[in-house]
């Protein structure tokens, strides 16, 4: 039973899902088909989306990646930078002789020991 048109080619008839063009109801094989089209596209696009999203996820991966080793890199020379400073306070601590210690002390304490050396070769 054919109802009257609503809207947009909808039928208020006993199938409101039938689409019909010109207000007719249309052969339900040419529905399917429309409806298989339809969901063709539809995936297709879909399909589409999902490769792009997987493309911006395996950037974003490889992204990720690079910034961890960046940060892993730089945590470890920072490590070392520690390390170095923790022994160059322990040797100021501990008064061993260093890179810092004045010259004109290392040549006193060189002719001390020339003449200490100087005394027992006599």
């Amino acid at each position: 039973m054919p109802g009257k048109m609503v809207s947009r080619g909808r039928t208020d008839s006993d199938d409101p899902d039938m689409l019909t063009g010109d207000g007719t109801e249309d052969d339900p094989q040419l529905e399917g088909e429309d409806l298989i089209n339809f969901l063709e596209s539809k995936l297709e696009s879909i399909e589409k989306m999902l490769v792009s999203s997987q493309a911006d996820y395996e950037q974003m991966q490889n992204d990720c990646l690079e910034i961890q080793d960046k940060l892993n890199f730089s945590r470890e020379k920072y490590k070392r930078a520690a390390l170095l400073m923790t022994e160059f306070l322990e040797d100021l601590i501990s008064s061993k002789p260093n890179i810092l210690r004045d010259q004109s002390s290392l040549m006193v304490g060189l002719e001390s020991q020339n003449m200490l050396l100087d005394d027992d070769i006599d």
